[in-house]
C-alpha cells in the first residue's frame, strides 16, 4: 500500500470486532509511532497498551474520572460515548506526555512553546500509528 492510498483510505472506526490483536501487530504500530519526528528529538511520548482483563479496570477508572469531573462541574462533552467506544475495542493505546503540565499552570513563553512542540510531535506519532494500522 502506498502512502497516499493509506491516507485516503484511513477511517476512524467506532465499532470493533472482539478479535484479539496479535502482539506483533501492536509492536509494529508502536514502532511506527516511535519513528515519528519530534522537536529537538525529545520523543515526548509514553505509550500504555491496555487489553484483555485490564480493559475492565480501565473502564472503571475512566468512569470514576468522569464522575469526579461532573461533580466538580467540569464540562465532559462526549466523554461517555468515547468511553463506550473504548470499552468495545480489544486494545486501547493511551499516549502520554510525561513532562507536560496542566494547561492552567503558569508557564514561561519557552515552556509554552515547548509544550506546543511536544503536542505536535505526539500528533505525528499518532498519525504514524494510524497509517501503520491502516496498512
Amino acid at each position: 500500500m502506498d502512502v497516499l492510498h493509506a491516507i485516503q483510505s484511513r477511517r476512524s472506526i467506532r465499532r470493533f470486532k472482539a478479535d484479539p490483536l496479535a502482539q506483533e501487530s501492536i509492536e509494529a504500530i508502536l514502532d511506527a509511532a516511535r519513528l515519528a519526528p519530534s522537536g529537538k528529538n525529545r520523543q515526548p511520548w509514553r505509550f500504555v497498551v491496555v487489553r484483555g482483563d485490564e480493559r475492565e479496570k480501565m473502564s472503571v477508572c475512566l468512569q470514576e474520572g468522569l464522575r469526579h469531573s461532573k461533580e466538580k462541574g467540569y464540562p465532559t462533552g462526549s466523554a461517555e460515548n468515547t468511553f463506550r467506544i473504548m470499552r468495545e475495542a480489544p486494545v486501547t493505546v493511551f499516549i502520554f506526555s510525561p513532562s507536560d503540565t496542566a494547561p492552567w499552570e503558569e508557564q514561561s513563553i519557552g515552556e509554552r512553546i515547548g509544550r506546543i512542540v511536544d503536542i505536535q510531535s505526539i500528533g505525528g506519532a499518532i498519525e504514524n500509528m494510524l497509517l501503520r494500522a491502516q496498512e
